[in-house]
């Protein structure tokens, strides 16, 4: 069977937005959507349009498009649940955006327009951004999956990433109910459903002081042996580069 078109596209989001952080964590379908609507943007576009989509089109792509009353509800829940937009300029000054300025939904068609606020973060990226193929999320169950396949994938070319537990918890939604042993647990879960799922598979250690949990480690790997592992031919400052962790 040929592959659907939809799976092929890009998500392209500046770095900033795949370390953003909610006040509440988003549903396994909300996520994917914004994931879906963001692939849909195309490398020309210099402004935000107001635009259309079938139902039907968002059920080609994985998500559970059947219910159409509960997925418009997620969909406007989705716009109650701003996260914080980073301001490098100014760190003392605190945003609060949503994905979307509009939306409206009537006869199985969505019709939306993403926030003008996210547009140094959405159009004409040059540099410090992640993509990869909408195609290696839409078959995740767990929305802590799609977060951390996110998060990993901005380090691919480094190789390795290191969080600490508490932001970990934070960049996730991991209740705060969850002990250290739990969120270990939670981890091993999503190693398994990336490395069955999609182009990225990881190994993690735990890294302790003065024997208290403190951070994970992650060895971020190709899923696919056939892909060449851009970390092993890039030099350390290339790579800094690419993620704009070098002095400039």
């Amino acid at each position: 069977m040929e592959e659907k078109k939809e799976n092929n596209f890009l998500v392209v989001k500046h770095n900033s937005l795949i370390n953003f952080k909610t006040k509440t964590s988003y549903t396994l379908n909300q996520f994917k959507m914004v994931c879906f609507l963001v692939s849909h943007i195309k490398p020309e576009d210099k402004d935000f349009q107001l635009k259309r989509i079938s139902i039907k089109d968002l059920g080609l792509s994985a998500i559970d498009s059947k219910n159409h009353k509960k997925l418009s509800e997620e969909f406007l829940e989705l716009m109650s649940n701003p996260f914080r937009l980073p301001n490098n300029e100014n760190q003392k000054k605190k945003t609060w955006v949503n994905w979307f300025s509009s939306f409206s939904y009537e006869e199985g068609i969505i019709e939306y327009k993403f926030d003008p606020l996210l547009k140094p973060f959405l159009l004409q990226l040059k540099d410090t951004f992640t993509t990869y193929q909408l195609k290696n999320i839409l078959s995740l169950k767990s929305i802590y999956s799609i977060r951390m396949y996110e998060l990993l994938n901005q380090y691919k070319v480094i190789g390795k990433r290191t969080i600490e537990i508490e932001e970990l918890k934070t960049l996730l939604n991991i209740p705060d109910s969850y002990k250290n042993n739990d969120i270990s647990r939670l981890i091993k879960s999503i190693k398994k459903e990336l490395t069955s799922k999609s182009d990225l598979t990881f190994d993690f250690e735990v890294i302790k002081e003065s024997r208290q949990f403190k951070s994970f480690e992650f060895t971020i790997k190709y899923n696919k042996k056939e892909n060449q592992e851009p970390n092993k031919s890039l030099s350390v400052k290339d790579k800094l580069k690419i993620l704009k962790l070098e002095d400039q």
